[in-house]
């Protein structure tokens, strides 16, 4: 924790967390990245909170075992059960709460999120809005296909298209205008979304994440002060296949080092 070259690890529970990788190179170029993608199970917004748990701690563990000095929850499922982890003394960013905080001074008076069954199921992103702002109301609307869509990278397929329109459905019909990407994953086709709906702003809950982890690196001055650019390692549990072409449609550069098939220790 005290390291300022120690690596940031990042967690998903498979290629949607490289939208939050993106944002980090953009905000914090110079840090060492660690990315560990549960592929062979995801995805999680289906499964229990238990089985999330379960699953999430021994990813943890293993980053922590990479002697990082900050862990980042790359996942919305994952960040509604961010209490329950165990960081071993390393911070555990999880990806909700930045982007809440963020509609306390915000002018919009209604909010709609959209994200997995399991994290709208939960309605933490509700409760943290209200949190934050009283005046504010929510709405959140799972989407039980999208992030499996987008994880085996069917980018432009019709099939998004119409997964797009059913769960912006009950939304638009409240004609609500601002949109929180409740998912890590739908920023991958960001720019459907765009399209689709021209006239709603959507918001990227990455980029508060990423805002928050520069104030922590900064608050405990362990900020990397290479001059030269971050290395950035990939592990999987599964096959790294998809994952390069989500690295590739977010311009992200080639990992230094890519470990598939990876076993978690229980």
């Amino acid at each position: 924790m005290n390291d300022p070259s120690a690596p940031i690890g990042v967690l998903d529970s498979g290629i949607g967390g490289f939208s939050v990788v993106a944002r980090l190179k953009e905000r914090l170029p110079h840090e060492d990245i660690i990315y560990f993608g549960d592929d062979s199970h995801c995805p999680y917004g289906s499964k229990t909170k238990e089985e999330v748990c379960t699953m999430t701690q021994q990813i943890v563990d293993f980053l922590v075992r990479k002697n990082v000095k900050a862990i980042v929850i790359a996942c919305n499922t994952i960040s509604t059960q961010a209490l329950n982890l165990d960081g071993h003394n390393v911070p555990i960013l999880e990806i909700i709460g930045p982007v809440c905080r963020s509609f306390s001074i915000a002018t919009p008076r209604c909010v709609g999120i959209i994200g997995t069954p399991l994290t709208i199921k939960t309605k933490v992103y509700e409760k943290k809005l209200i949190e934050e702002n009283p005046y504010l109301t929510a709405m959140g609307v799972p989407s039980p296909n999208l992030a499996n869509l987008i994880e085996h990278g069917n980018f432009e397929s019709k099939e998004i298209d119409r997964e797009l329109l059913s769960v912006m459905k009950p939304i638009l019909d409240k004609n609500i205008k601002h949109v929180i990407l409740g998912c890590t994953h739908y920023p991958l086709v960001a720019k459907k979304f765009r399209d689709i709906f021209p006239d709603i702003t959507f918001y990227d809950p990455a980029v508060f994440q990423a805002d928050e982890l520069t104030k922590l690196l900064t608050s405990y001055h362990i900020a990397n002060l290479q001059e030269s650019e971050g290395s950035f390692s990939l592990y999987t549990s599964g096959s790294s296949d998809c994952a390069i072409e989500a690295m590739e449609r977010l311009k992200l550069r080639y990992p230094d080092s890519i470990t598939e098939n990876v076993l978690l220790k229980k």
